[in-house]
């Protein structure tokens, strides 16, 4: 497999709390809800708390509350946790029902989220099969960016979200998000390294550029493909 583009430069993800808990430190002690122990969410938790100066294994307790946002977020109101590792709109629900951000992850961690990957087979037999698609991927996220109208109505139907305050905040984070030519992230793919790790220690073995292949992405953007999306 190979991964042909990065189209986000992190994950849309946040810790929500309890309002009494203002600083890194006041997890001390904690429980923090994420989706299964091992997920994505698991590691985007530790990883941040290490950061912030935590020992996940000694200071705070993760425990797992059920693989949706909603069941996290019912477990935070509920008090069975005094924090929650969500992604959005469920943080923002989270915020309209009392519960603070402690950080938001996107800021915190250069982890490389939405791939687009292939089978090099497919590259190698049917390079024009791939271009088309991609150019479809590009166009689809320039469509999404660049028409609110288009994008909102996507929202509400993909994530089946009448709440107009959430449908706008969701909107505005992705589009900012999307990158217009996703590179591959090879400085980030050192950071999901340390995921994999947990599972294939012998990825280390390994450097970012020998699961990518950029070239799809560089053509697009060298052709000027891209650049014609946006009208420049």
């Amino acid at each position: 497999m190979a991964i042909l583009a990065h189209t986000m430069p992190a994950v849309v993800h946040a810790l929500m709390v309890r309002p009494d808990i203002k600083k890194p430190e006041d997890l001390k002690g904690k429980k923090i809800g994420v989706s299964s122990l091992g997920s994505l969410t698991d590691f985007l938790v530790r990883s941040i708390a290490k950061k912030k100066g935590l020992n996940p294994d000694r200071d705070i307790t993760l425990i797992t509350t059920g693989g949706s946002d909603t069941e996290r977020i019912m477990s935070l109101k509920a008090g069975a946790v005094e924090a929650a590792a969500v992604s959005h709109p469920g943080y923002g629900l989270a915020r309209k029902m009392g519960f603070s951000m402690l950080w938001d992850s996107a800021k915190e961690l250069d982890y490389p989220w939405m791939e687009i990957t292939t089978r090099r087979a497919a590259i190698k037999n049917d390079r024009e099969l791939i271009t088309q698609y991609m150019k479809a991927h590009l166009e689809g996220i320039a469509l999404f960016k660049t028409n609110r109208d288009f994008g909102v109505k996507v929202i509400k139907k993909t994530l089946r979200l009448t709440d107009d305050d959430l449908v706008n905040e969701s909107y505005d984070i992705f589009s900012k998000m999307f990158i217009p030519a996703p590179y591959p992230n090879h400085p980030g793919m050192k950071i999901s390294f340390e995921y994999v790790a947990m599972t294939r220690n012998d990825v280390w073995g390994h450097k970012p550029e020998e699961f990518t292949d950029p070239s799809f992405v560089t053509e697009l953007d060298k052709s000027g493909f891209i650049k014609s999306l946006y009208g420049k």
